[in-house]
């Protein structure tokens, strides 16, 4: 529903047949409705009428949604050969359940698009790259701030910038209140509940910091024995929240179905870098040899699973594969951006 989006362009990702389309001018992201209004006069949809050859009609299908009908969808029948290949360009067709049928020939299972090997990026959203960077660094910092005021006032103010970051994704960002809605199916609508609930954390956690260089301000005796205690409760709040909402980053890229974003190669990316930074944030808090070979060690061990990758784009001789293929696009066009990361991750280490 038109009145109801608000243009995060996930439905972008998720959708394997790249049939949504994000709107600049309006801010929301649509689809081809079948001309519901033309349906509702008992005519066909335009492109059926405009098809000089009557390829196209419109037929209504009964779609069963039950796990047993996943389990029996036929990709023959549908947009998927059976044999299937995971090397395949071709969507997998149980993801969606699709009504849309192909009539022609049969599909092999290596078909892959025309211009596979064709290296083009992809539209750029960098304010969601700001955010997912940003948010997962602060919540390091915070998780293992230890009431050192410079690292909690950081962390919290690296954290807020990417919430702020993620404002500018949203093409109506004043109907995002809404995210309640998909809460049942949706793990955007999960991502914005976490994070609501750390949002909080970041306050306190400065506020505790904060309060003993203040001791001006008048604080009743009882309320100050329990200071101690709500400032180690907001700390592990800070932990056990913070790794939830990186989750449920986590799970809106796997949820795609996308070979890069699978859960693994996702989860060592986001985690690697909450991981990273509370050690940073440790390493400030205890500059020992031992905190900062943990730091070192963190910086590595992020960096593993991207080199393994880029591996694989180093080999022109290699068959294509979705891996094959994002690895090439780093290495080219995208090249750039790659060495500025590990640039900032050899700073990092030096």
């Amino acid at each position: 529903l038109d009145d109801q989006c608000i243009g995060c362009s996930y439905c972008i990702l998720k959708c394997p047949y790249d049939v949504p389309k994000y709107s600049k001018k309006r801010g929301i992201v649509r689809k081809c409705d079948m001309c519901h209004q033309r349906l509702a006069e008992g005519e066909a949809p335009a492109c059926v009428q405009a098809c000089p050859t009557e390829a196209i009609r419109i037929v209504k299908v009964a779609r069963d949604r039950s796990p047993e009908a996943r389990k029996k969808a036929s990709f023959a029948d549908l947009f998927q050969p059976a044999n299937h290949s995971i090397e395949s360009a071709i969507p997998v067709s149980s993801i969606t359940l699709p009504t849309t049928r192909y009539v022609g020939r049969e599909v092999p299972a290596s078909a892959t698009a025309a211009d596979v090997e064709a290296l083009v990026p992809q539209h750029a959203h960098w304010p969601l790259v700001f955010m997912l960077m940003l948010t997962q660094a602060g919540a390091g910092l915070l998780m293992a701030a230890s009431g050192n005021t410079a690292v909690t006032l950081t962390g919290a103010s690296v954290f807020f910038a990417g919430m702020g970051a993620s404002v500018f994704h949203l093409g109506q960002p004043l109907k995002a209140w809404r995210f309640f809605l998909g809460l049942r199916t949706s793990w955007l609508s999960r991502e914005i509940l976490a994070f609501s609930m750390f949002a909080p954390i970041p306050v306190a956690l400065a506020a505790f910091s904060l309060l003993p260089h203040f001791p001006q301000v008048p604080v009743p005796e009882m309320v100050a024995d329990l200071l101690p205690l709500a400032a180690r409760i907001t700390s592990l709040s800070a932990i056990a929240i913070g790794l939830v909402a990186v989750f449920t980053s986590v799970m809106i890229y796997h949820d795609t179905k996308r070979s890069l974003w699978r859960f693994p190669l996702g989860a060592a990316r986001f985690f690697g870098t909450v991981a990273t930074f509370a050690a940073l944030a440790n390493a400030i808090v205890d500059p020992s040899p031992l905190a900062t070979g943990i730091f070192i060690g963190a910086v590595l061990l992020k960096m593993v699973p991207e080199l393994r990758l880029l591996q694989l784009g180093e080999d022109e001789d290699e068959s294509w594969s979705p891996d094959v293929h994002s690895a090439r696009l780093q290495l080219g066009p995208l090249g750039p951006i790659l060495r500025s990361r590990f640039g900032i991750a050899f700073v990092a280490l030096v």
